[in-house]
């Protein structure tokens, strides 16, 4: 069985399409801080009948910022919930930052205690204006 997260991100208009195969939700962070996981349901490969049940079509805005990340980051201390809230709160928490920095300091913060060790992977996204000609 595996998981999958497919997004697809138009750097021009901000358009982002996400369908999901029973993976972690993508977190969108806003420059405001407010945060909401990009939920989409799905089953995994692997089961009968795979894929995602829709696809969730939504805008990045300028300086919003996405993370995409396994569950390995989330789950590490069996209760899932408690790796959302963690996880939420140091994307808000780092949200400033340079992209190339943001996930080691996300895992810096969630993974600090592992009680179920996984593999551990997050990426962040932000959405930036074009440089000025």
């Amino acid at each position: 069985m595996a998981t999958v997260l497919l997004a697809r991100l138009d750097p021009a208009n901000g358009e982002l399409r996400l369908a999901n195969g029973s993976h972690p939700p993508a977190l969108l962070i806003r420059p405001d801080g407010t945060g909401t996981y990009l939920e989409v349901r799905g089953r995994g490969i692997g089961y009968p009948k795979p894929g995602s049940e829709r696809v969730l079509s939504t805008t990045l805005q300028h300086e919003d910022l996405l993370i995409l990340y396994t569950d390995g980051l989330t789950e590490n201390r069996r209760d899932p919930p408690e790796g959302d809230r963690l996880l939420l709160q140091s994307a808000q928490r780092h949200r400033h930052k340079p992209t190339d920095r943001i996930p080691a300091d996300i895992a810096a913060d969630i993974l600090t205690h592992v009680l179920h060790p996984d593999d551990t992977l997050a990426l962040a996204v932000r959405r930036t204006r074009a440089p000025s000609s």
